[in-house]
């Protein structure tokens, strides 16, 4: 069975981000990529899943008002 192949903007759409995050995550060796041509980049569809499940946001809670570190 070949592979399902997707762009990185629906990898991006996949992983809720954005294209250049999806760039930098494929630099940082987070995500692999096929380069099928000079300028044609593709990811595997199950590996892409795959981060989206370890995808966590961390979000700081804001201060309370009147609050001083």
């Amino acid at each position: 069975m070949d592979p399902i192949l997707v762009t990185m903007e629906e990898a991006a759409a996949l992983l809720g981000v954005s294209s250049d995050t999806v760039r930098r995550r494929i630099r940082a060796g987070a995500l692999k990529a096929y380069r099928l041509g000079p300028r044609m980049l593709r990811l595997r569809k199950t590996e892409v899943e795959r981060a989206a499940q370890g995808n966590v946001v961390r979000v700081r809670p804001a201060a309370a008002p009147g609050a001083t570190k």
